[in-house]
């Protein structure tokens, strides 16, 4: 049994006696004691479950209840999922980016938050060697290490009795409609109001570096006492980004530490692969121990899908039309007849939009979907982990950005000038922008005729050991 983590099935002696069993027409939907859940009777006598960490700042659910427009759910945020009782069957909708992930055995009529739980089938030895987790490498596309147990990806939603999957969001993304300083002050002020609410009610714990999405959310931040900041040091090269978070916390006389690198145990480690299903590792499976002390009995706040609205693929397009050879380069995944193939399906679903908006969903469905997903879900010692970005609606605004805009960081810089200007007066990401200069001052020096140029070590410190702890 996991925390943080569900289970569906027909038949009732499937769930485990941990999990807390709610039925759901014909299904029994077991979740673990951590989960919230709320019912809701729809006007038609149609029934809805939330479960997970909705959080409600925005009055969705009340409006879904009032009216029953299913789209009311996106203005929910938080991390959930919702069981919607539907005339052609039971459907599972996911939050904006399937930060309560869920995927699905449809032969056993199962679904869960991880492949792990569905135990009926085993690990796929090809899939595995095919996504090296232990490389950085990720199952995208729906897949996972179970042959016959595929993700549910971001913006689908599943019935459960059909056990098929269709999109749901976007029908189109509009761009221009409206100027770009009115979408940053509606993406602020969703910041905001979540924040606040989340902080009334529990301590947060910010993941805070020197990064423009962290520094977005702190400038955003109420001024609470139970807010916390944290950077973490998991390598040498990682203290100076550490000595600028540090600085933007006490600019705001808000409470932060640096977390340095504490190695989990073997034991420790497995169980934390096991929590996600085996579907990411590397890293990210080492770290998890270091922030323990920092957001015990906290909800960890994270800076992720930020790079929405800063076009993270959409800076490396060169060609158009897009193949799923490209796509799968720009995850930087392995290239092989399985991810391609993937690949090539998910392309064939959204090649109605334009690059740069295919690049972006190819961004929240695959590599939040995919990726962070199955990390929210992960043993953690946090109350539960909390994407602010990663709302519908801040979506469909950061998108309605220009293109160009966002590519220069227009959105949280402009959120930093406009709500702590004394944030803006630090640098984004120093340490990229020492390797930057560093380059550059090679470039001048080659082009004045220095043609023994010896390059130094540029990334010396890339794959230097972690800190011991």
């Amino acid at each position: 049994m996991f925390a943080k983590q569900f289970l569906i099935a027909r038949d009732p002696q499937r769930i485990s006696a941990a999990y807390v069993r709610i039925p759901f027409c014909d299904w029994i939907v077991g979740l673990a004691p951590d989960l919230e859940y709320l019912q809701i009777e729809l006007p038609d006598q149609r029934k809805l479950l939330v479960f997970g960490h909705p959080v409600d700042c925005f009055g969705g659910l009340a409006k879904l209840a009032a009216t029953g427009d299913i789209e009311l759910l996106y203005e929910v945020a938080g991390s959930y999922a919702a069981l919607l009782e539907t005339s052609h069957g039971v459907v599972l909708y996911l939050d904006a980016c399937g930060s309560l992930p869920a995927v699905y055995a449809a032969e056993l009529g199962l679904v869960a938050a991880s492949p792990t739980l569905i135990d009926e089938i085993a690990l796929d030895a090809e899939l595995v060697q095919s996504f090296p987790i232990e490389q950085d490498a990720f199952f995208p596309f729906g897949l996972t290490p179970k042959r016959n147990v595929k993700r549910l990806l971001p913006n689908h939603h599943l019935n459960l009795d059909r056990m098929t999957v269709e999109r749901h969001w976007p029908n189109a993304l509009r761009c221009g409609t409206r100027s770009p300083d009115e979408n940053v002050a509606f993406i602020a002020h969703r910041l905001r109001t979540l924040l606040s609410h989340v902080a009334a009610h529990s301590g947060v714990a910010l993941a805070l570096s020197a990064d423009y999405d962290s520094r977005a959310l702190l400038a955003c931040s109420p001024e609470f006492p139970n807010l916390t900041c944290f950077t973490t040091v998991l390598e040498r090269r990682g203290i100076q980004e550490a000595s600028l978070a540090q600085k933007l916390a006490d600019t705001l006389t808000v409470a932060s530490q640096t977390a340095f690198y504490h190695e989990p145990s073997r034991s420790e480690r497995q169980r934390w692969l096991a929590s996600t299903g085996h579907c990411v590792g590397g890293r990210t499976s080492h770290s998890f121990k270091t922030v323990a002390s920092v957001t015990a009995d906290k909800v960890l706040c994270l800076g992720l899908a930020g790079e929405v609205g800063r076009s993270y693929y959409g800076r490396r397009v060169k060609r158009s039309p897009l193949t799923a050879a490209h796509l799968v380069r720009e995850l930087k995944l392995p290239l092989n007849p399985l991810s391609i193939a993937a690949a090539a399906s998910w392309l064939d679903e959204v090649k109605h939009f334009a690059t740069e908006q295919i690049l972006e969903l190819l961004f929240i469905e695959i590599k939040l979907g995919c990726w962070a997903g199955p990390q929210m879900i992960a043993e953690g010692p946090c109350m539960y982990r909390l994407i602010p970005f990663n709302q519908r609606p801040i979506y469909e605004h950061a998108l309605d950005v220009p293109y160009e805009l966002r590519r220069a960081d227009y959105i949280p810089a402009k959120i930093v000038r406009k709500a702590r200007p004394v944030l803006a007066r630090f640098p984004y990401n120093p340490s990229a922008m020492t390797l930057r200069r560093r380059m550059s001052k090679m470039a001048k020096r080659a082009l004045a005729g220095v043609h023994s140029l010896k390059l130094k070590r540029p990334f010396a410190g890339a794959r230097t050991r972690l800190l011991p702890s």
